[in-house]
């Protein structure tokens, strides 16, 4: 039954991804995100209450250069941790990551996250991989938990500059995730737990299309687990 709950779980967070397409200076969008921790005995991938937060992206210049060929997008990520203050005594978001349309040539973060990582993984048992994280952390997306981004000192503003390939006009960003590290709940027994936090930006109810064939996958998955728990 866990590994059921696991599956769906997982194809509803697949369901919930979008992508946020920018084109100029001055663009903006926000992400939302729910915190998910290894949580019980056995562990199981879980949504806790009250672990939130959100990203603000905001294109801040937009610029190519004909002698290299390349077009370099800079832009700020105002990060707030939202999350419930009676809940959560402890709760730090250490780094943030995302997917681009085209892929970069480089990157560099500044600000509340002084690295920009290539290539990461928000490990929990419902993780995900991204193409990008800003991070504390300058091998990894798992940075370290000397931020400012906990409970009560919950905002700053991660610097990002990008740079692309060709004369760039659009630029899409999808896969959004957050790294939570120095989890500490006395209400839920937690005590310096990490997780991850994903986008809860797409509404979550899907094209009836969609919902059947959740509906059928989840019909398929709950009968095959009930033939090999009678064999």
């Amino acid at each position: 039954m866990r590994k059921l709950v696991l599956v769906l779980l997982l194809a509803l967070f697949a369901s919930g991804s979008s992508a946020s397409t920018v084109t100029a200076v001055g663009d903006t969008f926000t992400v939302n995100f729910n915190g998910i921790v290894d949580y019980g005995n056995p562990q199981t991938a879980t949504v806790m209450p009250g672990l939130t937060a959100s990203a603000q992206f905001t294109i801040s210049s937009w610029s190519y250069n004909g002698g290299t060929g390349k077009t370099t997008v800079a832009f700020n990520i105002v990060i707030d941790n939202t999350s419930d203050t009676q809940v959560w005594q402890s709760a730090v978001v250490t780094s943030i990551g995302f997917d681009t349309n085209p892929n970069a040539l480089s990157g560099t973060s500044s600000g509340v996250f002084t690295r920009f990582v290539a290539g990461g993984s928000f490990p929990t048992g419902a993780g995900f991989n991204v193409e990008y994280c800003a991070s504390g952390n300058r091998n990894n997306c798992n940075g370290p938990g000397n931020t400012p981004l906990n409970v009560n000192d919950p905002n700053g503003t991660a610097v990002v500059t990008m740079v692309f390939s060709g004369n760039l006009s659009t630029l899409d960003f999808t896969n959004f995730g957050i790294r939570w590290q120095a989890l500490d709940s006395q209400k839920l027994g937690l005590s310096g737990g990490s997780g991850i936090g994903v986008e809860t930006t797409t509404p979550p109810i899907p094209e009836p299309a969609s919902m059947a064939l959740f509906g059928l996958g989840a019909l398929m998955v709950g009968a095959v687990m009930r033939k090999r728990a009678q064999a």
